[in-house]
């Protein structure tokens, strides 16, 4: 397996986050790292191989001081969404709500396709960067005000009402509601020194990448596929449970024990905490 690692623009200016995999299972962060170059990160991934890799959605003048100390210089607007936390939880229903999200923030906020990126955050969901510098000094009260728009809280007139009455000229109130919230999680948006997956690393708790998806490949993005990077050679492994999961356009039901599976779907057991290497 080789993936090229691209890191985000200005990555000296960012706090950069890695959870060695020699700590599997345990997840222990080691944070406040500097980088100068993309050289330099990937001589570091090399060296000390990572479960997870983070950096800030934050630009500072000392990326590597405490946090008090380090300067901020502003931060990228960022977006989470969670198939988790969604009525009808499912990476589809996570998708669609990626789709309204972009739609919304060209539409209504002025921005850019090349100032979007989708990311498939490598588990249960999608994160929306956006890079627009018009975003970048926002305080966390101003993020909280684009996050009450999106989600259509404290619905107090001004711009949101008029959203929902352009949608009502065609549909009831409730129909509105489903086509114009968009669930996203608030204190991602809100926190201005958040961490974030690098994209094209490796979900430590999967397995599987965290991908970039051009948005207009979005509706097509299918994660158990297009994020799967392990192949099919065949690795014994002892489940502790009975597992049911498609992977690849595969569908596998096993029982708990040995068993012999594809080598993307044994590593995706195995960060996962259902199954051990070997028998």
């Amino acid at each position: 397996m080789r993936v090229d690692l691209t890191p985000p623009k200005d990555l000296e200016k960012r706090e950069w986050a890695f959870v060695p995999l020699e700590s599997f299972p345990e997840f222990v962060m080691r944070r406040h790292v500097s980088l100068s170059s993309e050289l330099e990160l990937k001589a570091l991934v090399l060296e000390n191989v990572p479960a997870h890799v983070y950096y800030s959605t934050a630009y500072y003048s000392d990326p590597s001081a405490e946090m008090d100390k380090k300067g901020w210089l502003g931060a990228d607007l960022i977006f989470d969404i969670d198939a988790d936390h969604l009525p009808k939880p499912s990476l589809k229903a996570a998708k669609f709500e990626v789709m309204k999200l972009v739609r919304i923030l060209e539409d209504d906020f002025g921005v850019g396709k090349g100032d979007m990126e989708v990311v498939f955050s490598g588990r249960r969901g999608y994160h929306v960067h956006v890079y627009d510098e018009r975003f970048r000094e926002l305080g966390s009260a101003e993020r909280r005000e684009i996050v009450d728009y999106l989600t259509l809280t404290g619905l107090k007139g001004g711009k949101q009402m008029e959203r929902i009455r352009r949608c009502a000229e065609k549909h009831s109130f409730e129909i509105c509601e489903a086509k114009l919230r968009v669930h996203v999680d608030p204190p991602v948006t809100t926190d201005v020194k958040r961490l974030i997956r690098l994209p094209d690393s490796l979900h430590g708790k999967t397995g599987l990448r965290v991908t970039r998806v051009p948005i207009d490949r979005l509706e097509e993005f299918d994660p158990t596929v297009d994020a799967v990077v392990f192949g099919e050679e065949r690795v014994r492994v002892r489940l502790l449970k009975r597992i049911r999961v498609k992977m690849m356009g595969c569908r596998f039901e096993l029982p708990p024990g040995k068993a012999v599976v594809p080598e993307y779907l044994a590593v995706y057991l195995i960060c996962r905490g259902v199954a051990l290497y070997g028998h």
